[in-house]
């Protein structure tokens, strides 16, 4: 499934274009990668879960980062050196919480999650649509795009150290990333998955970057994303700049210009009115005989005789 697209439908084109970091992992997830053995794992490197570790490490610590209880993140996107041509705001909240406000030559489009429900606005009849959970998740790695090296860790069932290699200019760790899709198993040569990987500072620990490379039905394609300037901010170290390089295209870049931690409003999680009352008409739907929680007993339907 496509989950770029998907989202898109749901009113986040804007955000699904941006932010890259699963759009290489989900928008190539059922094209074929390139024909390319991956190459055998060199000796004496790091174990691949150490690395994730050290980068977390890096940050600050998993107690600094455990101590996180809320986020509000405003960026811009647009081309390398260019003006931006979009923004957002994404807030989150450690209660698995989240919501995004995009805004694209003057058009505002949101996605959220409250703790149950995800909607998305839906710009072709001004309202809303509710999100799956798969959605959801999709778009809880948008908003936690910071956290790369635990994001790793959860949604990649192996991952490889294969090299020390350059990347950007820096020594890098090159860690191979295997994410099986449901339908379609990484170990099933007829399902084959995108080639990805990525790369962390050999000296620093910081994640440099992430690569994708697929075969696409207009030829191979390789996207790479590479996050600059790093900088602290309270306990946690922080990338102000992702450039996205794409074959074909000219370099996009994401510049998060405010980070806010711990002063987030709890209100700004909380779901329109209009989604609470389309969560509730599909509920009923689902289960419309679920009428009286309360244990007591229904009233007979008219024209029933218990006689």
């Amino acid at each position: 499934m496509n989950l770029t697209s998907t989202v898109s439908r749901h009113g986040c084109r804007l955000l699904a274009a941006a932010m890259a970091l699963n759009v290489a992992a989900g928008a190539f997830a059922q094209a074929t990668p390139p024909p390319t053995a991956e190459p055998a794992p060199q000796t004496e490197l790091p174990e691949a879960r150490q690395i994730l570790q050290d980068a977390i490490k890096a940050m600050g610590g998993k107690d600094a980062v455990d101590r996180l209880e809320s986020s509000k993140m405003k960026l811009e996107m647009g081309p390398v050196g260019g003006s931006a041509v979009s923004n957002a705001t994404l807030y989150w909240a450690k209660s698995d919480q989240f919501f995004i406000k995009g805004v694209q030559q003057g058009r505002v489009q949101t996605i959220g999650f409250d703790g149950k429900i995800g909607w998305a606005s839906n710009p072709n009849t001004g309202g809303y649509d509710l999100l799956n959970a798969e959605q959801i998740a999709w778009a809880r790695d948008q908003v936690e795009i910071q956290m790369q090296a635990r994001i790793l860790e959860k949604d990649f069932q192996k991952i490889e150290t294969v090299d020390l290699s350059d990347f950007d200019g820096q020594k890098c760790y090159k860690i191979h990333l295997v994410q099986e899709v449901e339908g379609m198993p990484g170990n099933q040569s007829d399902h084959p998955l995108p080639q990805q990987h990525a790369f962390f500072n050999a000296k620093t620990g910081l994640m440099e970057g992430k690569q994708v490379s697929v075969q696409t039905p207009m030829g191979p394609m390789t996207v790479t994303l590479k996050f600059k300037d790093w900088k602290q901010i309270d306990e946690i170290m922080f990338f102000r700049r992702m450039t996205v390089e794409q074959t074909g295209r000219p370099p996009q870049e994401m510049r998060f210009t405010e980070i806010e931690l711990n002063n987030v409003d709890p209100s700004v999680f909380e779901a329109p009115e209009a989604v609470k009352k389309l969560a509730e008409e599909r509920q009923k739907a689902r289960d419309p005989e679920k009428e009286d929680k309360s244990g007591d007993e229904k009233p007979d339907a008219p024209g029933t005789d218990k006689n």
